[in-house]
């Protein structure tokens, strides 16, 4: 880990990876997954872009970069609205018509919104900032960008209860960041392939690097982005901050569905113009494919792990099971950590030996960290449900009985692979690929048999009982053991992962070449 800084040092790299509020800054699975990849793929030279939310809340990196990663650079989104100088008076924008499309964009969004309607193209707005015919600094002090604003707040008739300060910071949060990207392409390395790991902001920036340079995209979603921004929209209250890491807007119901309208319009013209489009698990390309993805150029590629690195844990087990059940991740509200400590007070009602860890950083939802501290405290937990804050995980597996993943979204979790690896069975709500993890994803894989329990959302009861009847059934706890173990090393071997990827950037670099 170190200081978060900047690296330029290579004027062009295989793959430029464009990556959004996770690796190298922050802890979670996508990151784990970029760091071993990059890792492994040892032959190839990667830069990195991070494109983050407020400098104040990430200023060290998380992770030690691979020596093949020769370029680094990181932005934030907050930063893209700050003025870089006074300016004396307001100055007359290069291309006053250009920012006219910034207003009939906002109206459509809102249109779209409103009306529950498909979210408006933004060809036209793309091209518009890709050609630099508007720039980050005509939107932030031009005497037009202002007109354009109020024109924004005149014609907001469909969501008139919205005052004007929301509205202003809602417009700035929206077009400033893409203004903001499009500046920097000039400076970044030239690459064979252009590899972004989202939709949203990172698949913004790959999209201008297409329209401007041509570059060769591909574009992998270990979570469907749109997807995941609506389940955090919605459950964004007042003092809470929000897209861009900015707290305005976000405290009426009509400012969050235009916010979901405008990633939905990212989303689609991410996968218009990407080369190919990768998704973890059947549920997440049909998401995709609704998105706007389009079929011939889809596929998926499941998540590995290094397999051999967590069997020797699954051998030195005891056939003794540990009383203790690990929630490993992030604590944020996405993860639904409250239905984890709910569902221990309840197993603990039955087993009072029962133990709940929580192993995963704290820092990235504070607040929601917080109200979790005062759950355990008001169901009298606080002696049996910890915070362990992040821990190496190969000191966690050998001593839990059982992992439980209570996520309201996932994609393909790699906690679960490892698990079942290091020979943990798991009980996971019944999101994104757990249930073809738990319980197979086709007829020859079921015959594994279950390596856990699938439950539903948000169901404390059901997950206790779930829970319990692994922990106190020793047949049922090993043939689920050995279920997962079978899984893991058939299907999800990182090797077979990193095959298909190499595949995917010499069949994309080739064919822009």
């Amino acid at each position: 880990m170190g200081i978060i800084r900047r690296w330029p040092t290579a004027s062009s790299v295989d793959v430029l990876l464009l990556v959004e509020g996770t690796y190298p800054v922050l802890p979670g699975g996508v990151s784990e997954w970029v760091h071993a990849t990059v890792s492994a793929l040892e032959g190839r030279r990667f830069g990195i872009v991070f494109i983050g939310g407020d400098r104040a809340e990430a200023n060290q990196l998380h992770y030690s970069l691979p020596q093949n990663v020769v370029h680094f650079e990181h932005h934030f989104i907050a930063d893209s609205w700050k003025a870089r100088r006074h300016w004396r008076g307001r100055p007359q924008a290069r291309n006053p018509g250009a920012l006219s499309q910034l207003a009939s964009f906002y109206h459509a969004l809102v249109d779209a919104a409103t009306n529950d309607l498909e979210p408006p193209p933004a060809d036209e707005l793309f091209e518009l900032i890709a050609a630099g015919s508007i720039t980050r600094e005509d939107f932030l002090h031009s005497r037009e960008a202002w007109d354009v604003l109020r024109v924004c707040y005149q014609g907001d008739g469909a969501t008139g209860a919205r005052s004007f300060i929301d509205i202003f910071w809602q417009i700035r949060a929206m077009y400033a960041p893409l203004l903001t990207l499009n500046a920097i392409i000039e400076r970044l390395p030239d690459s064979q392939v252009v590899h972004a790991l989202s939709t949203g902001f990172a698949g913004a920036l790959a999209t201008l690097l297409k329209q401007r340079r041509g570059d060769a995209i591909l574009l992998s979603e270990h979570g469907v982005y749109t997807r995941e921004r609506t389940i955090d929209l919605a459950r964004t209250t007042g003092g809470q901050k929000g897209p861009g890491r900015h707290s305005a807007s976000l405290d009426d119901s009509d400012g969050r569905r235009v916010w979901i309208k405008y990633f939905e319009s990212l989303g689609r013209i991410s996968y218009r113009h990407a080369d190919r489009i990768t998704a973890l698990h059947k549920s997440n390309q049909e998401w995709q494919l609704a998105a706007g993805a389009p079929p011939a150029r889809s596929r998926i590629v499941a998540n590995g792990i290094d397999v051999s690195r967590f069997a020797c844990l699954r051998d030195d087990r005891t056939e003794e099971i540990p009383r203790v059940v690990a929630f490993i991740g992030r604590v944020v509200a996405i993860k639904d950590v409250k239905t984890f400590i709910r569902s221990i007070a309840l197993m603990r009602q039955s087993d009072p030996d029962i133990v709940g860890w929580i192993v995963g950083p704290v820092d990235q939802d504070p607040r929601y960290a917080d109200e979790c501290l005062a759950l355990i405290r008001s169901l009298g937990q606080l002696n049996h449900v910890r915070f362990l804050g992040y821990q190496d995980v190969e000191g966690i597996y050998p001593r839990a009985g059982l992992v439980m993943l209570t996520s309201l979204s996932e994609s393909l979790p790699l906690v679960v692979l490892e698990a079942f690896a290091a020979g943990v069975p798991v009980v996971a709500t019944d999101v994104g690929a757990c249930a073809e993890l738990i319980r197979g994803r086709d007829e020859k894989d079921r015959r594994h048999g279950s390596a856990g329990a699938i439950v539903s959302i948000a169901n404390p009861q059901q997950t206790c009982d779930a829970a319990l009847a692994l922990l106190n059934d020793h047949t049922a706890w090993r043939a689920a053991r050995d279920a997962g173990s079978a899984r893991v090393k058939a299907l999800y071997d990182e090797n077979s992962m990193l095959a298909e990827y190499e595949a995917l950037y010499a069949h994309i670099s080739s064919r822009a070449a």
